[in-house]
């Protein structure tokens, strides 16, 4: 039963994530930095990071491919 839920919370996470991706991946080049933006701003609120980046990929094979790294 467990390796049962595990694994159904898995497959939606994975769902969830890919469905996330090719959403973001259909914007506009200047729609994903202001998403990165957005999402950055939202992150560091009230903490003081060090050395601020932001990765982005053209398609899911390259995101997937770092990913694996």
């Amino acid at each position: 039963m467990r390796d049962y839920v595990t694994r159904q919370e898995r497959d939606a996470f994975t769902a969830a994530r890919e469905r996330t991706l090719r959403e973001g991946l259909a914007l506009a080049p200047a729609a994903r930095v202001q998403v990165s933006e957005d999402l950055w701003d939202e992150f560091v609120r009230e903490r003081k990071p060090a050395k601020p980046w932001t990765r982005t990929f053209g398609t899911f094979e390259e995101y997937d491919q770092w990913r694996r790294q």
